[in-house]
């Protein structure tokens, strides 16, 4: 005779007792994207889509082209993504409390000084804000602006949440966490040449190529003039570039923090020789008074892009070096790198504000307007680029 062996919860000759109740699922968190069909929107929602805390809605300035990005994405990830026109204007902040998101990513920009509209609408509207801001004149402003509305709302808002200052100020405190002094700190960024180049992205290089921009020399803030000054640069494996000085806020940002007494710069690397020479050009005009907008003729050469890309490959990469002397007192050179491969650099813009936003999410980020290189550790960027083909190589070592 076969044995009988009871199911632990159920007592013979009694009936079974009653399930317990699922517990309730989350809710679903609404995220809005705005500038959702650019460069960078687009693969920030790419990204985040297949995070199920998270509803998307997908917002650019023509309903079609959003509708059509949110059902490329939808069939992708197997889940509804919506889509919504949003237009800059008197509506906008009204538009925004109607669609009552939970969170808004700001991928749309330019961004400029004071130019706190989308923030401002987002937390009246009751939703906490990240966005993907490199312009020293807004991120100099932003908390001050904010933070008192953001800490009545008991929201966070956060800005800067790309590769600087975010990433780049998150490498920078890791290098130097157990330096005693620090004399220099000197980043680098070379973009693969057939990555996509929005307008905005444009438009704000040549806002101040030609033009002074703040840097970070013998201890001060000081100015150099943006594009000009061109030296060579070699991010591990990728061939050499030319790169010159570029606008960031980490001048700013890492000259203080760190007491820095030497330097603190950013340059920047184009694959195209032929876009190098152009933009320096242009700045060159500029700074001799040939050019009075140059940013007019942003549409012109990203119009231009698609022939000056050709042939050009799709790796880039990003350097973080940083010289002092550590506790015992020996010079110490630093350095940070990170390589992309398979056309994948154009995420890394995009993975400190998904670190955020899910920071945010699981109430790691406390409330009130902040700068991303204050709240988001290399750690936690870091885990955000798994799944890409970006390689990162720290190699610490003793200096001159």
């Amino acid at each position: 005779m076969t044995r009988h062996t009871p199911q632990p919860w159920i007592t013979c000759g009694q009936p079974a007792p009653p399930k317990k109740p699922a517990a309730p699922r989350a809710q679903t968190k609404r995220l809005l994207v705005i500038g959702a069909t650019g460069v960078f929107g687009g693969r920030f929602a790419e990204h985040i889509v297949n995070d199920h805390r998270f509803r998307l809605i997908l917002a650019s300035r023509e309903l079609a082209r959003a509708t059509k990005a949110a059902a490329t994405l939808s069939a992708q990830a197997g889940r509804r993504v919506e889509a919504v026109a949003l237009q800059p204007g008197r509506t906008f902040a009204r538009d925004m409390a109607r669609l009552a998101p939970w969170g808004v990513i700001n991928c749309a920009g330019p961004f400029r000084a004071g130019g706190i509209e989308i923030a401002s609408a987002a937390l009246d509207a009751g939703a906490h804000y990240v966005d993907i801001a490199d312009s020293p004149a807004y991120l100099r402003g932003f908390r001050d602006a904010l933070n008192r509305r953001a800490r009545a709302a008991r929201l966070s808002a956060v800005a800067g949440a790309s590769s600087t200052p975010a990433l780049s100020a998150a490498v920078a405190a890791d290098l130097t966490q157990d330096l005693r002094s620090v004399e220099a700190i000197t980043l680098a960024i070379a973009p693969g040449g057939q990555g996509a180049v929005g307008t905005a992205v444009i438009q704000g290089i040549l806002g101040y190529a030609g033009a002074g921009i703040p840097a970070w020399r013998d201890g001060t803030l000081q100015s150099v003039t943006g594009w000009l000054g061109a030296s060579r640069l070699q991010i591990g494996p990728l061939p050499p570039r030319r790169a010159v000085p570029v606008e960031t806020f980490d001048a700013e940002l890492l000259g203080p923090r760190h007491r820095v007494s030497g330097e603190v710069t950013f340059r920047a690397a184009l694959e195209s020789r032929v876009e190098q020479i152009a933009v320096e050009f242009l700045a060159r005009g500029r700074q001799r008074g040939w050019f009075a907008n140059l940013p007019r003729l942003a549409p012109a050469l990203a119009r231009l892009r698609g022939l000056t890309r050709l042939g050009l490959s799709d790796r880039g990469g990003m350097q973080v070096s940083v010289a002092g002397r550590d506790a015992a007192g020996a010079r110490v050179r630093r350095d940070w790198s990170l390589v992309a491969e398979r056309g994948h650099g154009p995420y890394v813009p995009i993975l400190p504000a998904a670190a955020a936003i899910k920071a945010i999410a699981e109430n790691r980020i406390g409330r009130g307007a902040k700068l991303a290189s204050d709240a988001l550790t290399l750690e936690e960027i870091e885990r955000e680029m798994r799944r890409y083909s970006l390689s990162v190589s720290p190699r610490h070592g003793l200096g001159p």
